[in-house]
């Protein structure tokens, strides 16, 4: 969403910037001449609060030789919202104002002065209303993410978001040729995805609750019923429903094939319980995502640092092609 001017970057690829409150993941992807994509490198790094963001923020562009790179800087999902409507019966110049007053009573700030972006939804096998996702953010939210990352020395051509980074890795996968859903949970939010082919279908928001979610590692041990606290029990049930109605949407309204498998993004904590907590009570295959086996890579990504890392890789496999 929202693409920049654009001119020649000093350095081949992408550059992409998940920024947190008290850090910041980089990633640089770059593709071969058949269009294969290659990750050069990527890293997280923890930081005191915003002011300290930006002084090591800048300090990785220029030890990294990076200063002038196209970049793709990442909201997180707790940052804007991602509501899905009819869309307006208006030209296609004149959908992302349309969309702004389709969505003014969904949102709980101004849309007057809000970044307002739209992307379409596939259509399913029938004849359907066309669906288009709509994206809004406070306009200061993407001033603050601009100001910031181009005082690194990067060059901002866009601001994207985590439904389409994470499109963009469920894109890796094989499972995405028969439809595939992915989970990511971190500790502001959670979303889930279901693509198909590279396009993006179906994006869910989760309740992600990272402490309580450890307590479920559990399971994993081969306990018939874990001693789980009530409210980790309702974060799995929250977990498990969500998912299954994901699905059932999925393969029913939108009238798709059947989902092949549910694939978890590796966390930050580990809660290997979920995997065995989602396979039991669903009838779709479920698996922790391991990005070396599907992607290039100069560096070994350790499940920790996929888990810290997987946004921002999925930001810089973004094409420049892609409209949103």
């Amino acid at each position: 969403m929202l693409s920049l001017l654009k001119r020649r970057s000093k350095t081949d690829g992408i550059i992409s910037v998940y920024l947190e409150p008290a850090g910041f993941s980089l990633a640089h992807a770059t593709r071969d001449a058949t269009g294969s994509p290659r990750l050069e490198f990527c890293m997280y790094e923890d930081c005191s609060g915003p002011s300290q963001v930006a002084r090591a923020l800048a300090a990785a562009v220029r030890e990294n030789g990076l200063v002038g790179t196209r970049c793709v800087g990442l909201l997180r999902p707790e940052l804007y919202s991602l509501r899905q409507i009819d869309a307006p019966p208006v030209e296609a110049g004149e959908m992302r104002e349309a969309a702004r007053w389709s969505v003014k009573d969904l949102v709980d700030f101004p849309v007057e002065d809000a970044a307002i972006d739209v992307f379409g939804v596939p259509s399913g096998g029938h004849a359907r209303e066309k669906r288009i996702y709509v994206v809004a953010t406070p306009s200061a939210v993407v001033k603050d993410a601009v100001d910031l990352i181009e005082s690194s020395g990067l060059w901002l051509t866009a601001i994207d978001i985590t439904e389409l980074a994470l499109r963009n890795v469920a894109a890796l996968l094989p499972e995405d040729q028969r439809s595939v859903a992915l989970m990511f949970l971190s500790a502001g939010a959670g979303v889930l995805t279901i693509t198909h082919r590279g396009s993006l279908y179906l994006a869910r928001r989760l309740h992600s609750e990272l402490g309580l979610l450890a307590e479920s590692v559990a399971y994993e041990s081969g306990e018939a019923k874990p001693d789980l606290s009530e409210e980790a029990e309702q974060i799995l049930k929250s977990l498990l429903l969500e998912t299954q109605r994901s699905i059932d949407y999925y393969e029913h309204q939108l009238e798709q094939g059947p989902v092949s498998a549910l694939v978890l993004v590796p966390l930050e904590i580990p809660v290997s319980g979920l995997r065995r907590y989602l396979a039991t009570h669903l009838s779709v295959d479920v698996s922790v995502l391991e990005l070396n086996g599907v992607l290039k890579s100069n560096q070994s990504l350790t499940p920790a640092l996929q888990a810290r890392c997987l946004t921002a890789i999925g930001a810089a496999l973004r094409r420049e092609c892609d409209a949103a």
